[in-house]
């Protein structure tokens, strides 16, 4: 990788991951704000919801190895991409459900999709890292943090106004294809 490349650059590359950083934040925070409205559709127990949210982690851990090596395959770039597409469409994807098994597979997905985001936009944190000689990683997940504020607040705001999580989800899906196309052009191109 070159080292020497100009602040102005190195900038652009750190703006594009913070992005994306904060993309991944928005999807999940606007998720789990959600999560008592999908309970209440789908009349779901306590002991239900939380048997069904298993099958997040279980997807995410599943796409473990598959995360890592299209990183390594394909580059950080083009599974990046393919990661801001999936993930918010993961959540439209959970908008949409009407039935246990949907909510269930559908986590699964949302896991998977989540866990490819997050390997990816890591290895291009790592990468813009290594551009500045020194830490800025906490920067990024900073972002992250502010951004499951924000979708926080976004949902708190939907909530109120009765929107239903499907539509919610598809707005959010639309902001996000919006910042992944602005953000692309400056992310680390490998």
């Amino acid at each position: 990788m070159n080292l020497s490349l100009s602040f102005p650059t190195q900038r652009y590359y750190r703006v594009g991951v913070s992005i994306f950083f904060f993309l991944q934040g928005l999807t999940f925070s606007t998720w789990a704000s959600r999560i008592p409205d999908i309970k209440n559709l789908l009349k779901l127990t306590d002991a239900g919801l939380g048997a069904v949210l298993f099958a997040l982690p279980v997807g995410q851990l599943t796409a473990m190895a598959l995360s890592g090596y299209l990183v390594s395959r394909f580059g950080s770039k083009r599974t990046l991409t393919i990661a801001a597409l999936t993930y918010p469409a993961g959540l439209v994807l959970l908008g949409a459900v009407t039935t246990v098994w949907q909510l269930t597979v559908g986590l699964f997905i949302f896991g998977i999709c989540g866990n490819l985001s997050n390997i990816s936009v890591n290895t291009q944190g790592v990468g813009v890292e290594r551009l500045y000689r020194r830490s800025i990683m906490a920067s990024f997940h900073g972002l992250w943090s502010l951004a499951g504020f924000l979708g926080g607040l976004i949902s708190s705001f939907m909530v109120a106004d009765h929107i239903p999580p499907f539509t919610h989800f598809c707005i959010i899906y639309v902001v996000g294809f919006v910042l992944m196309l602005l953000a692309r052009p400056y992310i680390l191109p490998r």
